[in-house]
């Protein structure tokens, strides 16, 4: 076996690529690269323990380059045959899936590709997708990732493995592409395009690398070894990140909410980990989140409460208190976390939505042997109570009764005290005696309403969140 072969094997072998029995789908372009791979893959099986007729060789054709694209795809199905391995052509008008999906050409380019690899996978019960990515692809990423400010996580560039997904010719650079096919005596398509610059990859391959190289001929292996360093720090740095996540994020309907105390105990970089995961979650996507959008999240903190940024992807970044939520703008409505106002009979249950239940009832007082000191459940002498009760949203003019001496506070600056989110204010819900609140629930009582030594007929009010028995982590939630 060649030596060049014998390094791919163990590439193989050290990244558990392939199992025997497994059934692969090879991306063939009909360069130089995907050549090398399936001829490698190919020479390969019998010691990987797959079969010929377990690999199916898949070219894509965009549309594009004209008879030079027409070439490429019979040059890869006369291959194909020659190797005796199995063969798919898919075909599609590239500049207009591009324009469909909202996306360049490149990246259309990339997205049909891996959607058609997929598609063969399921056609033909394949369990492993390989491309043919090498070393000088690997180098040519991390810059790429560099130049965008994509931080430790893009300085990873191309996994060996990610998911089905496997790349034997990573380790490889491309003129030892090129001398093995010298050697083995097979030949490949040029594509013109991947001489011009018009790309910024092209330019980073044809310009940015040379000169690198002319400056210390190690660059690119430096830079690949600088791509598997960044991988292991990130692989140790997200398992701490994925702890401290789970203690500072609570993933509520619609948005994530971060706490800001429990995120300020953590280091710098677990802080931004953090919150880069939070605004990928959210987007269902890393393309084009960069250490600028996470260093604005984190900022966000020392800003006064209210403070908002924006986002990539339409989210939106609020601080509240003490709390930074994150969101997609178009989802926020105030409206969504209100309730259809209600006059209360007692006894009753009243429905809230996503905010829970309401539930009263009356009891004597020689009844109750100790008065309720529970968040939620309150208890208030009905007696003291004229006029009908309405659980409802705050109303201006609301007002709630703070102490003996008869003071009152507006519910607008309790508020305020409370530290509610101003978002989330104009829904809280009260129980009021007209412009009287009896309970802003889960906040504070009335001590207008309080039971005394006389009183007679109770009123006890239970809050109960919706799933649960209690609503202890109700007022969090919506805050």
């Amino acid at each position: 076996m060649g030596t060049q072969l014998e390094e791919v094997y163990n590439y193989m072998m050290q990244y558990a690529m392939v199992s025997p029995g497994d059934r692969l789908v090879v991306g063939l372009s009909g360069g130089a690269d995907s050549v090398c791979l399936l001829h490698m893959l190919c020479s390969l099986a019998e010691r990987l323990g797959i079969n010929h007729t377990d690999i199916i060789a898949v070219h894509v054709h965009h549309g594009l380059r004209g008879q030079e694209a027409d070439r490429d795809a019979e040059f890869s199905k006369n291959l194909c045959d020659t190797l005796g391995v199995g063969f798919e052509l898919y075909k599609t008008d590239i500049n207009k899936y591009a324009e469909e999906n909202g996306l360049t050409v490149e990246e259309a380019g990339r997205k049909y590709r891996y959607a058609c690899f997929e598609e063969c996978c399921i056609k033909y019960e394949c369990n492993r997708i390989a491309v043919a990515h090498n070393k000088n692809d690997l180098a040519e990423t991390v810059i790429f990732h560099m130049l965008r400010g994509s931080g430790i996580r893009g300085m990873r560039g191309i996994l060996p493995v990610r998911d089905t997904i496997i790349r034997p010719l990573l380790d490889m650079d491309r003129s030892r592409i090129v001398a093995y096919l010298s050697e083995v005596g097979m030949t490949y398509c040029e594509d013109a395009t991947n001489a011009s610059c018009d790309y910024d990859r092209n330019k980073i391959r044809h310009v940015i690398l040379p000169a690198m190289e002319h400056i210390n001929t190690g660059s690119l292996t430096h830079i690949c070894n600088l791509a598997k360093d960044a991988d292991a720090y990130y692989t140790l740095t997200d398992k701490l990140s994925e702890q401290a996540y789970d203690v500072c994020v609570t993933e509520l309907k619609n948005k994530y909410s971060i706490s800001i105390v429990a995120l300020e105990k953590l280091e710098r970089l677990i802080q931004r980990n953090i919150c880069y995961k939070v605004i990928t979650n959210l987007a269902g996507s890393a393309k084009d989140i960069t250490s600028q959008h996470v260093d604005a999240l984190l900022h966000l903190c020392s800003l006064q409460s209210g403070s908002e940024i924006c986002l990539p992807y339409a989210l939106i970044a609020r601080k509240s208190y003490d709390a930074i939520l994150v969101q997609k703008s178009k989802d926020y409505h105030v409206e969504d976390d209100c309730f259809v106002p209600q006059e209360i009979s007692v006894p009753g249950v009243y429905d809230m939505t996503d905010w829970g239940t309401i539930k009263i009832s009356l009891v004597k007082r020689e009844n109750i042997e100790e008065i309720s000191k529970n968040q939620y459940t309150k208890m208030f002498d009905y007696d003291k109570i004229y006029g009908s009760l309405c659980l409802r949203r705050p109303e201006e003019g609301d007002f709630i009764s703070v102490n003996a001496a008869g003071n009152t506070k507006k519910l607008s600056r309790l508020f305020i005290d409370c530290k509610i989110d101003r978002q989330k204010r104009s829904c809280w819900p009260v129980i009021a005696c007209e412009a009287s609140v009896v309970w802003v629930v889960g906040l504070r009582e009335s001590y207008q309403y309080r039971v005394e030594s006389q009183t007679q007929n109770v009123l006890v009010v239970q809050y109960i969140r919706k799933g649960e028995q209690n609503g202890r982590e109700n007022q969090c939630a919506h805050q």
